[in-house]
């Protein structure tokens, strides 16, 4: 094979280091570099005819294993027993079975062995173990942490004291011996590290689910088993085998809402989830308990002691101690529950301090059932506890009503507000805005979950069972300062048993210092934030700069310093080296003298601040003295100690001197003094149902006040609940008298502070004004009954008693009882017209009527009628209306009963038409009318005349009715009104649709010099029917004398020429000229004028020759020939146009109607003036001469008015060309949009709108906002609710949407619809919550609407809404308004209280004094004079009141009261003139 000298390519191998032979190796596979064939095999597979090869020594077997593969095998590896003769018993060519144990790739060879025993075993080495494989293993020895087992003899393994078994085992050598056989299942194998997990858990060993060891095997719906490998709050983690972990959310743990799932579930759980998702490239899987067929978790029912009941208090032992809080067992049942961290106390900072104090055995007194829904919850919450005592938790959803204050705890934060729970599971949102008072970034921030706090709901929707809450101080807090005293010294009391605890547990040297203390410090360090320090026994402390000023302090320093807090969690001391406190401290006297009683007013100074207390030292004959101050006014508050700032100095109430002293700031005493004085309710023992005797102590107009009972508390009976019958328009309250003596019923009960009705549910009436009723068939019944309550609900069609109010706007206001009102239109008010035209006359204040409710939309406000059920508004019926709008064009707009409207055309006015028939109409006046058609509520049409009122009746028809254009025939003479004189001639209204036109050619005879002045809008005409085109309803008319047969009416200052057949061409050239949009004259100034003053003399010569029909104008254009002409300027394209000047701005108003030019009286008659004109006398020389010079005038003065934009515009082409040099301009678009509605055509008006908003500039927002504006206008004159809803989204979109909101008020203020105008107010408000403005004007405008209450409970929602700096401002306003239109004394309440707050607001005083001055009443204007020269103001504004005074005096005054005056001024001067020298 080999020769010598040949040549080899060999690899070295080594080289030996003392022989230094080289060892190389001449393998293909070595030479090469290249995998050997053995790579093939693995270690551990088994060979089942392997063929001796060759025997080397007699010590090793080499054997073929197929494929040119060598095996090798050690004499030891060849038998369990030793072999004697190796070459004997392994003959070659012999095969025997074997197993890979190794490979040895350098040789090329595979180690095998044919050890009956190791051919035998499971697995040869770790890699060859899986995941999910169950196994057998042997207990090799027993650990604290698990079992160690051993699976062959070199492979071990170990199963960890969570999978010993499925329970939790404590003593595991109980339960297990050594070399006891386990059947496993592997859970981890890591062959690098020779580490091998196992299980014994029985559940996962025999379980028969897909095992999971990848994360590409999950697939969604797919249902295995797994071990919790940890629980947290929001979820929890699910471990399966070869580590691949998924994770359960908190929402698919159970059907249910879990609160703790801590309690639920336990590390080392087996638990069968289902897979939701799976992305094994990030190697996340979620998961869910929630399984088909499966029984959930937390669906058991927990295992609750018996008379188990929501708020019952009960005593409980410590078991267990936990991060999350206690497992605690309820004595004496031994029920094991639950008591979280959060609920050891309403202080938050307090519950880790507890939790750390509370030991195994500890007994805790007082704690109450709070939940049994997953686990049996305790609590022991004060604030809690203290509503359990009282019965005033909520209970279940049916006691939450509106109003009603309810204790909770913060359950979630969410970005648009709080979940608060109110026990018994009752969960309430309380929105973004009903979180605080204060304007805040975040308002969900505020406030941290488990937090106790109060709430009080202020809406409850029955069908979705769901209430929202407000949490604002101004709805949960009335100035009450004992709870902020009481949430202190809870505080307090924690504090100080932790202390007594932590010294009992540790023997803290902390328990031995107290606030208030002088201590002797060492300073240890000084830094940029203050000082460190120590005391003598080792306890280290602080002082910051602001507890240091004016000391300076240096490394070693040794001093005394006043302790100020000892705080338990960080293990120091807050201290003071304030040098006058500490001498205050040190010289502090402990006598008679200086002894601090309950409700001693002292100065203090604020030494420190923190979340739940403010500590400040007292001066005084209590100098030296510590107390405590509450950093909160109640559980709500948020921002009391932003007030404080160190150092600062208050005036203080002492309010408790027991172990600490607790002290209120005096401002917050004298507000809730205040407060009490204002809203003081004797306290009384009155129920629902009770019968007691009361005195009446005033009769007012709707109602008797009362002293009710034997402790005379303060009621009502309101006129609702006066009698059962009533005599219609009487008051019940006449017969009643101040003194009287009367028995009533209590059916209800007002907070006394807010005057909102209570729910008859509500747990406490002691503070209450009672409703009372002196009803015969209520004081009839024992008890109180369902269907007595002060109010109820209304349905339509029920008949009730009203009693009047007040009447405005053609509405008569009701009061159904003292929550509901009612409006009674004027049209179903009576049908006496006597009584319509005067109803303020009739309809008394306090006056009983029998009503029919007709809508009850909304339960506080019902639609009413005195004439009992809606009568449906159908053809022919015979109906009264009230008058709305009077257009001389068009006719009249008529409001019927049940909001119907309809119009009235001109020909339908009478039956006999006379000029300017809408004259003998007004707005409001009362009318009847036939219904003709009605196919909406707005669009009913209707007709005055007689022949239609009295059907039955025979009437004189001069003018018959034209029902369609199919009526009017060819040549047949009609008389109608003159709707519209335009330049295409005058438009005539014969019908309610029925337009005809009369050309000016076919006008007169004569040329007309103002058409408009003869053809006025509303004159009578007489025409001839020349034309009719059925298709397009288009007719032509003429009322030449020649064809109707009546003399031409036409006064002869106003006629010039007569008409002939023909024209020249000259003079249609000129009548071009005066009609072209656009005139070119020649650049040279001198040729234009030569030539305009020749043309101009050419058509004096002759004009007498006539003018063409077709193209005549029926105007007179004759001009003096003798004049100068003017130049006409040239209007070249590339020149930039102007917009258009307007000297006066125009006027959008409801009747859309252009200016109507002076006529001349008319008879009532038209034919008898018609027959008293003469024929026009024939003209001489001189006349005519002198006509034509007046003509040629005209011309010229229209064709300069052309050019220089003076002439109004009296067509359509007119006004293109205005809009083409003015598109951006809204007056020139809106005289277009009137000159179409003027001839009513709505649609034509509507289309030019469109236009405008297209063609104005975006950057001209105010004159697109006018088109939006008349736009609006139109549809609600002409248009429906749906159309003008339409244009108002549009508006809204493309505008400033308050001022589109706005402009939209306006138009139904103008137009009377007070309640759609309402409706939209209502929107704003909500839409617009945080302006004040909008807010103001709806004050105003249920003020002006005579709807003061309405107003009144407007400011109450508005103060929810708005930020509290605007509140002064709002009320301001509407006191005002009390002034003008409302009860001028609640005006005055309203000043008063705001200046009891803001005494220094100058502003507020000078429109106070304004407001009193215009009431007329001089004494009391002098007393506020006389307060406000009082107060310490600067001396500028003293200076402005005093002369205001002055001049009041001087008004109203004599001279005594002008000396008076200017001597109080004279002695203000020289009291601050002393006072500044000294």
């Amino acid at each position: 094979m080999y020769e010598e000298q040949q040549q080899v390519e060999a690899t070295i191998l080594y080289i030996h280091p003392s022989t230094k032979a080289i060892s190389l190796s001449m393998l293909t596979h070595v030479t090469s570099r290249t995998v050997p064939q053995i790579g093939r095999l693995t270690v551990g597979c088994i060979i089942e005819e392997a063929k001796v090869w060759r025997i080397d020594q007699g010590q090793r077997v080499y054997v073929r294993l197929g494929d040119n593969l060598v095996g090798l095998a050690h004499a030891k590896s060849l038998s369990d027993q030793e072999v004697k003769d190796v070459s004997k018993e392994f003959k070659r060519g012999t095969t025997h079975r074997c197993r890979v144990v190794d490979l040895d790739l350098m040789d090329n060879v595979a180690i095998v062995t044919m050890k009956q025993s190791i051919l035998k075993q499971q697995f040869l080495a770790y890699k060859d173990i899986v995941p999910g494989a169950v196994i057998q293993c042997q207990v090799r020895a027993i650990h604290s942490t698990g079992v160690s087992v051993k699976v062959t003899s070199h492979i071990k393994g170990f199963i960890p004291s969570m999978h010993l078994f499925d329970a939790a085992l404590k003593h595991p050598e109980k339960k297990f011996k050594e070399g006891q056989k386990l059947k496993c299942r592997v859970l981890r194998v890591d062959p690098s590290k020779y580490k091998l997990l196992v299980t014994n858990k029985k559940s996962l060993v025999t379980s028969s689910l897909p095992i999971l060891t990848s994360y590409d095997q999950a697939q969604p719906g797919m249902v295995t088993e797994g071990f919790i490998a940890s629980v947290r709050d929001n979820g929890v983690l699910v471990v399966f085998y070869n580590d691949i972990k998924g994770w359960v959310p908190r929402s698919e743990l159970s059907a249910t809402h879990m609160e703790y799932p801590d309690k639920m579930f336990y590390v080392g759980q087996v638990v069968r989830c289902r897979v939701l998702s799976c992305q094994p490239e990030e190697e996340r899987l979620k998961l869910s308990f929630q399984i088909a067929g499966m029984k959930r978790f937390g669906s058991k029912a927990v295992d609750v002691p018996e008379g188990f009941e929501v708020g019952k208090l009960v005593d409980c032992r410590v078991v267990k101690k936990s991060d999350k809080g206690l497992d605690v067992a309820v004595l004496p049942s031994e029920k094991q529950a639950f008591l979280p961290k959060m609920h050891l106390s309403d202080h938050l900072s307090n519950c880790d301090l507890l939790l750390a104090s509370y030991q195994e055995g500890d007994i805790i007194s007082e704690v109450m059932y709070l939940s049994s829904k997953t686990v049996l919850i305790v609590s022991k919450k004060l604030s809690l506890i203290q509503a359990s005592k009282s019965d005033s938790l909520a209970k279940d959803f049916t006691s939450i009503k509106p109003g009603l204050l309810y204790p909770g705890v913060l359950k979630n934060r969410m970005s648009y507000g709080v979940f608060v729970n109110l026990t018994h599971d009752l969960i309430g949102l309380a929105p973004n805005k009903f979180i605080s008072d204060h304007r805040v970034t975040d308002p969900p921030n505020l406030y941290t979950p488990g937090q106790s706090l109060v709430a009080k709901v202020t809406e409850v929707d029955e069908d979705k069972r769901r209430f929202l809450l407000s949490l604002r101080m101004s709805d949960c807090y009335h100035d009450n300062t004992d709870i902020g005293i009481g949430l202190l010294e809870n505080y307090l009391e924690e504090r100080a048993m932790i202390m007594q605890s932590i010294d009992k547990q540790k023997g803290s040297k902390l328990a031995v210092l107290h606030c208030g203390q002088v201590a002797r410090v060492c300073i240890t360090d000084v830094n940029d934030h203050g000082v460190l320090c120590q005391t003598n026994e080792g306890v280290k402390g602080f002082v910051t700069h602001e507890h240091m000023i004016g000391v300076r302090c240096q490394q070693g320093k040794v001093c005394d310093a006043v302790i100020l807090e000892v705080d338990i969690q960080a293990n120091c001391v807050a201290f003071s080296l304030n040098h006058d406190l500490l001498k205050a401290i040190k010289h502090r006297k402990d006598n008679k003298f200086s002894q601090v009683k309950i409700g001693q007013v002292l100065k203090s100074e604020v030494h420190l601040i923190r979340e739940e207390f403010v500590l400040v030292s007292l001066k005084g004959h209590a100098a030296g003295r510590m107390a405590y101050v509450p950093a909160k006014k109640h559980l709500n508050d948020c921002f009391e100690k932003r007030q404080f700032s160190v150092g600062q100095i208050n005036h203080v109430v002492i309010k408790k001197v027991e172990n600490v002293l607790l002290a209120s700031l005096q401002i917050h005493e004298d507000k809730a003094q205040d407060q009490n004085k204002a809203s003081v309710v004797k306290e009384h023992n009155l129920k629902p149902g009770m019968k007691v005797t009361a005195v009446v102590r005033a009769v007012h107009e709707f109602q008797l006040n009362l002293a009710v009972g034997p402790l005379e508390a303060p009621g009502r009976v309101y006129i609702s609940e006066v009698a059962d019958e009533h005599k219609e328009g009487i008051s019940p309250l006449a017969s009643y008298k101040s003194g009287m003596e009367v028995t009533v019923k209590v059916i209800g009960f007002r907070d006394g502070k807010t005057h909102k009705y209570l729910p008859i549910s509500h747990p406490n009436f002691t503070k209450t004004i009672p409703e009372c009723t002196l009803k015969k068939s209520k004081l009839a019944i024992k008890g109180f009954c369902e269907g007595e309550e002060i109010s109820r609900t209304y349905k339509v069609g029920d008949s009730i008693q009203a009693f009047v109010h007040s009447y405005s706007n053609h509405c008569l206001w009701m009061q159904v009882d003292p929550v509901v009102r009612g409006v009674v239109y004027i049209l179903n008010m009576s049908e006496d017209q006597q009584v319509l035209n005067n109803p303020s006359h009739h309809f008394k204040p306090g006056g009983s009527y029998t009503v029919t409710v007709l809508d009850a939309s909304d339960p506080h406000k019902l639609e009413l009628s005195m004439l009992g059920d809606k009568t449906p508004i159908t053809p022919g019926a015979i109906v009264r209306g009230l008058v709305l709008a009077v257009h001389p064009s068009s006719g009249l707009v008529v409001q019927l009963s049940d909001r119907y409207r309809g119009r009235v055309s001109l020909t339908d006015l009478a039956d006999k038409f006379v000029d300017n028939p809408v004259d003998r109409y007004r707005e409001n006046k009362m009318i009847k009318a036939c219904v003709l058609a009605c196919d909406e509520k707005d669009k009913c049409v209707l007709s005055l005349r007689k022949s239609r009122l009295h059907q039955g009746s025979i009437c004189k028809i001069k003018d018959p009715e034209l029902l369609s254009m199919d009526e009017v025939k060819t040549g047949q003479v009609l008389r109608g009104f003159v709707n519209n004189c335009s330049d295409k001639g005058v438009f005539l209204s014969l019908g309610r649709d029925i337009t005809g036109r009369i050309q000016y050619s076919h006008l007169s005879h004569y040329y007309i010099k103002e058409p408009k002045k003869v053809f006025f809008i509303g004159k009578v005409v007489t025409a001839k029917v020349i034309s009719v085109d059925y298709s397009s309803k288009q007719m032509e008319l003429s009322c030449l004398e020649k064809d109707t047969g009546a003399t031409e009416n036409v006064p002869k200052s106003l006629v010039s020429n007569k008409r002939v057949a023909k024209d020249s061409g000259r003079t249609m050239k000129k009548k071009k000229v005066i009609n072209d949009k656009e005139i070119k004259v020649d650049k040279q100034k001198k040729a234009k004028k030569h030539k305009l003053e020749k043309s101009v003399k050419r058509s004096s010569r002759t004009l007498d020759k006539g003018l063409v029909e077709e193209l005549d104008s029926g105007v007179d254009v004759s001009k003096d020939s003798g004049s100068d002409t003017e130049t006409i300027k040239s209007v070249k394209k590339s020149t930039p146009v102007s917009r258009l000047q307007v000297s006066s701005g125009f006027v959008w108003n409801n009747t859309f109607t252009l200016p109507k030019k002076t006529s001349q009286a008319q008879d009532s008659d038209s034919d008898d003036s018609e027959d008293e004109q003469q024929p026009a006398p024939k003209k001489s020389k001189r006349e005519k001469l002198e006509d034509r010079k007046q003509e040629e005038k005209m011309l010229y003065q229209t064709e300069q008015e052309l050019l220089q934009h003076q002439r109004e515009p009296q067509s359509v082409d007119d006004f293109d060309r205005l809009v083409l040099q003015s598109s951006d301009s809204s007056l020139v678009w809106l005289k277009y949009m009137a000159f179409h509605l003027a001839t009513t055509e709505i649609e034509k008006a509507r289309a030019v709108a469109e236009r405008a908003l297209k063609s104005i500039s975006f950057r001209e927002e105010q004159e697109k906002l006018n088109v939006w504006v008349a736009c609006m206008n139109l549809e609600n004159m002409y248009g429906t609710p749906e159309t003008l809803k339409a244009v108002f989204d549009r508006a809204v979109q493309q505008n400033e949407a308050l001022k589109v909101f706005q402009q939209l008020i306006d138009v139904y203020v103008k137009s009377e619809k007070i309640e759609q105008a309402e409706q939209l107010y209502s929107t704003m408000v909500r839409r617009f919550s945080l302006k004040k403005d909008v807010w103001i004007s709806f004050a105003r405008f249920y003020f002006k609407n005579n709807q003061a209450e309405s107003a009144r409970k407007l400011l109450q929602r508005s103060l929810k809404s708005l930020d509290k700096r605007d509140h002064v401002e709002v009320i301001s306003k509407i006191a005002q308004m009390e002034f003008k239109f409302g009860e001028p004394e609640r005006g005055k309440t309203m000043f008063e209280n705001i200046l009891s707050s803001y005494p220094k607001r100058t502003d507020l005083w000078s429109v106070y004094i304004d407001m009193m001055v215009k009431l007329d009443d001089k004494e009391a204007v002098r007393q506020l004079f006389e307060r406000v020269t009082h107060q310490t103001l600067s001396a500028k504004r003293m200076k402005f009141f005093f002369k205001k005074y002055m001049d009041f005096e001087k008004k109203y005054g004599d001279e005594a009261s002008v000396d008076i005056v200017r001597q109080k001024a004279i002695d203000y001067v020289e009291i601050r003139t002393g006072a500044a020298e000294t």
